[in-house]
């Protein structure tokens, strides 16, 4: 009995001495997962790249729209001109008033007026004519005129269907991917104006609800639970000091760990990115949930 009582500080101190390693490599894990998760949260503030997408086409449809109305009749190619000069809607509208077609001619005009100023232009010493001689009056002018106009009708079409695609390159995707990244951070429901909301935290009754019940509800829940205490109070669990407050509007909490991470990305986040950070995040998952 009085050996074992002559080994028990030793057993002590050999207890204490694991427990604090024990202890150091909880909380560099911790330090190391949050370290990766700021990461992910530093897209908070970055948007998504958007696409380089070449619409230079503009300048030859408009040489071709020049040419359409080069070919067409004399008494169409008229009405444009006023003693030489571009005649505005203004001072042509008065001999359609009335006429089915002549909301439709007035949004048009403008366009057709540019055409007009195309074909009037001059490059150097050479007009545009003369670079771009119509046809002789007759069948084959007007044959011309017919296949240019079917051109444009066919480009016009396409144009649609362009401006749609570019819209969804440009526009739609990289704004539901932000959203994407917007929810994974905040939680589902999340938005540009309102990031924070009821399905950032679950449960308000404490570390229980919000971690053990209800990890996994968004990224800043999971934060907050890898650093914080159940007791409310300032914590090293990630090797810097920070304080999280369970059972109570995230916002401060959110902010103590946005100071912990640093600034946020400047750049624009890219579809390889995300790709990486989410293998990386599925990598390092070390839990499943139950069933």
């Amino acid at each position: 009995m009085a050996r074992l009582k002559n080994y028990l500080p030793i057993f002590l101190a050999l207890s204490i001495k694991f427990t604090l390693r024990a202890n150091s490599a909880m909380v560099a894990a911790n330090a190391e997962d949050l370290a990766f998760l700021c990461e992910i949260a530093a897209l908070d503030g970055a948007p998504a790249q958007i696409p380089h997408v070449n619409d230079d086409f503009a300048g030859n449809v408009k040489e071709l729209k020049a040419m359409n109305l080069s070919t067409a009749e004399e008494a169409w190619q008229a009405m444009f001109s006023a003693s030489g000069k571009p005649r505005d809607w203004e001072q042509t509208k008065a001999a359609f008033k009335g006429k089915p077609f002549e909301g439709d001619w007035q949004k048009k005009w403008p366009k057709w007026l540019e055409d007009f100023q195309l074909q009037q232009s001059s490059e150097g010493n050479k007009k545009w004519l003369q670079a771009n001689p119509p046809p002789p009056p007759g069948q084959a002018r007007e044959a011309a005129h017919a296949i240019i106009n079917d051109t444009l009708s066919e480009i016009a079409a396409d144009e649609i269907t362009y401006i749609d695609e570019k819209t969804k390159a440009t526009e739609t995707l990289p704004n539901a991917a932000k959203l994407k990244v917007l929810e994974a951070l905040y939680g589902q429901g999340a938005s540009k104006t309102k990031k924070a909301g009821a399905n950032t935290v679950k449960g308000n009754a404490g570390y229980p609800t919000t971690c053990v019940a209800n990890g996994g509800t968004s990224l800043l829940n999971d934060m907050m639970c890898i650093c914080g205490l159940a007791a409310n109070s300032a914590s090293t669990e990630c090797s810097k000091l920070i304080t999280i407050t369970f059972g109570a509007t995230p916002t401060t909490s959110i902010k103590n760990l946005k100071a912990v991470c640093g600034d946020t990305q400047k750049t624009s986040f890219t579809e390889p990115q995300l790709r990486a950070l989410m293998a990386a995040f599925a990598s390092k998952i070390r839990a499943t949930q139950k069933q």
